[in-house]
């Protein structure tokens, strides 16, 4: 594969020449013969600002596609519960993360600010690159799911992207090059890469890093009078303890879980509910589940109802085969499957074409650059 990269990267230089912009006059950084503009630029510089200093990362929020959140994967059952669930306002995260105070660094390098920098417009080029030499085209899913990604994006961070001077036009360009990540891991990686990995191979991760299931799900918790979540009394958590285990016993007797779940809803006080409970599916690397959740429902028997506890939550939980479905879960999940699996050596071959270039900077945009992101951490020394 290295020998295949080098050759690879060889040809990577006589296309990078393509991407040249027509204009000098906003170019930060010249990586082989490509352009790198000021507004790509900022992001990166921003993006390695936060990574030297520790402050929140803003460069991954929720997704359309995203995995199901905290509020639905563990989603409460009382209407007390669902006002201690409700998701945090967009204005309050994108405030937190333009917040400099949360810093905990309180001095950053130049040098290794540049330094760092480079590296990612090294790669954010070596990827668009290596696209073109691998022949490399996009579905219009992939395409729709870069502007979805940019749009909420920019609806939770634009204030701060705004600010700092990148636009969402720049925004979508990031997440194009993220989406054409996916796609030369699969010219590489993929059944008909150059190095294809066995499908059992596949599979197997597959199997041991994903869950199919359908979820009952409550909490240890309540609201007082002041609006405060405390903790049930052990009257409470021990009816909220029977009732879990009643309904595992229904399911395991033959009930179909919407029947026993609406009776549930019935005896917390919900009139004539009529609601369903849905299959999901979960990676060991999603969030919104609490801790040790994947590993619980990974180790249950498949087809048995189980009452599951952690930390505050309390599930019945029947956990089904991860090829149920005439294995549309597998087919929906493999490409991330195998991009999962590959993803350290991906990220070595990209390296590998990245350092291969000859990354110069323009001194007098590369410094504006510098005096915007600084004005993002004014709690923080750049020296």
């Amino acid at each position: 594969m290295k020998k295949a990269a080098a050759a690879l990267c060889c040809a990577v230089f006589l296309i990078t020449g393509c991407l040249s912009g027509c204009s000098t006059q906003k170019t930060a950084l010249t990586v082989g013969e490509a352009e790198v503009r000021d507004e790509v630029y900022l992001y990166f510089l921003d993006q390695a600002a936060r990574e030297l200093i520790g402050s929140t990362d803003i460069s991954d929020p929720p997704s359309a596609s995203a995995p199901e959140t905290a509020q639905e994967s563990a989603a409460p059952v009382t209407a007390a519960s669902q006002a201690a669930a409700d998701e945090p306002d967009a204005t309050a995260v994108s405030a937190a993360a333009t917040s400099a105070a949360s810093s905990t660094a309180s001095a950053v390098s130049i040098a290794d600010l540049y330094a760092r920098a480079d590296e990612l417009c090294a790669e954010y080029v070596a990827v668009n690159s290596l696209f073109e030499a691998y022949d490399c085209t996009l579905p219009v899913s992939e395409k729709s799911a870069a502007s979805v990604n940019t749009n909420d994006r920019w609806r939770l961070y634009g204030s701060y992207y705004e600010a700092l001077g990148v636009s969402k036009q720049t925004l979508y360009k990031i997440e194009y090059n993220r989406v054409c990540r996916g796609a030369v891991l699969d010219a590489l990686y993929g059944a008909q890469g150059s190095e294809p990995v066995p499908e059992d191979e596949v599979k197997k991760y597959y199997e041991d890093h994903y869950i199919v299931f359908r979820a009952i799900s409550g909490y240890y918790t309540d609201i007082d009078e002041a609006g405060n979540t405390v903790p049930m009394s052990d009257q409470q958590r021990a009816e909220t303890d029977a009732a879990f285990t009643a309904m595992a016993d229904k399911l395991n007797a033959g009930t179909d879980m919407d029947d026993v779940y609406n009776e549930y809803l019935e005896s917390l006080g919900n009139e004539d509910p009529h609601e369903s409970v849905q299959v999901r599916v979960a990676s060991a690397s999603d969030p919104g589940y609490p801790a040790g959740f994947f590993d619980a429902v990974h180790a249950l028997e498949q087809d048995v109802a189980s009452v599951v506890r952690l930390d505050d939550y309390i599930y019945v939980i029947v956990r089904s085969d991860p090829y149920t479905g005439d294995s549309t879960y597998y087919e929906q999940n493999k490409d991330a499957s195998l991009r999962a699996m590959k993803a350290d050596d991906f990220d070595a071959v990209v390296r590998t074409c990245a350092e291969g270039f000859t990354v110069t900077p323009r001194e007098s945009v590369r410094k504006r650059c510098l005096k915007k992101v600084r004005r993002q951490f004014e709690n923080v020394v750049f020296e």
